[in-house]
């Protein structure tokens, strides 16, 4: 099957990857370059637990995604060399006020008979000895051992590469438009000509919803902005991950320390 991928952030890089594994002939298209949007600059954070993760179908997916980037940290590190930093690092939940306290330690309970996850209540006694500069407005936080952190960029960029070790191929030019004819796809359009293709992916995040409106496909997908400053700060790293809202502090494996946020 040929298959033309729109994007070339980390979801179109997977999907090329594992399109070209079963063996399909895939050219994906980037008018940038390969992670130069959000899958490069993200944090990279692979967290089994956040405030609404009550129902037991986030367990599963959960476990699944975390299972899924250590297969892969090894299956790309076979394939293509490399490391993606993959690292187990420990999170905190931090909250401030016991409305907070109160919606966290649901969350805990909901969780405290899975071992896998590792998870404790810790006040802000046991909190400041992990970390003595935790504010005293703190008054708790929920740990969570089993989670991780790793290298976005090189994630997307090894994907790509074990993707093209099996044969796909990337075209440097924007899609303009996704060719139909009748009620099918047949292909996409680039300042180069068309293309002609069985399957088109939409793999451009915000950019998805343009290209898939003009066949009257609505996709509910809309840009959310976040920021991160990295500082190559004197002080000692921040052993753990520690998040408050949607806010975040983090040692990474550069060294830098990442202070973000995931809204904006």
């Amino acid at each position: 099957m040929k298959v033309a991928i729109i994007g070339g952030g980390v979801a179109g890089c997977a999907a090329a990857y594992y399109l070209s594994k079963d063996g399909h002939e895939v050219t994906l298209f980037e008018r940038d370059s390969l992670a130069s949007h959000a899958s490069g600059f993200a944090l990279g954070g692979i967290n089994p637990v956040t405030p609404n993760a009550r129902e037991p179908e986030y367990k599963t997916f959960s476990d699944f995604s975390i299972g899924l980037h250590r297969g892969l940290a090894q299956e790309l590190a076979d394939v293509v060399g490399g490391d993606l930093n993959l690292v187990r690092k420990p999170s905190v939940k931090l909250v401030r006020d016991e409305a907070e306290a109160d919606d966290m330690r649901e969350v805990y309970e909901a969780h405290a008979t899975d071992f896998d996850y590792d998870m404790r209540w810790l006040g802000l006694g046991e909190l400041s000895h992990i970390d003595a500069r935790i504010s005293n407005d703190v008054i708790g936080g929920l740990y969570i051992g089993e989670a991780f952190e790793l290298d976005p960029y090189k994630l997307t960029l090894s994907l790509w590469q074990a993707a093209e070790s099996r044969g796909a191929q990337m075209v440097n030019r924007e899609v303009s438009e996704i060719s139909v004819a009748g009620n099918r796809v047949t292909g996409v359009v680039t300042e180069g000509g068309v293309f002609e293709a069985d399957v088109v992916l939409a793999a451009a995040g915000p950019w998805s919803g343009g290209l898939l409106g003009a066949l009257g496909v609505e996709v509910p997908v809309s840009p959310l902005r976040g920021q991160i400053i990295r500082l190559d700060a004197p002080s000692p790293p921040i052993k753990l991950s520690l998040w408050w809202d949607h806010d975040y502090a983090t040692t990474k494996s550069d060294g830098l320390t990442w202070i973000g946020t995931t809204e904006e």
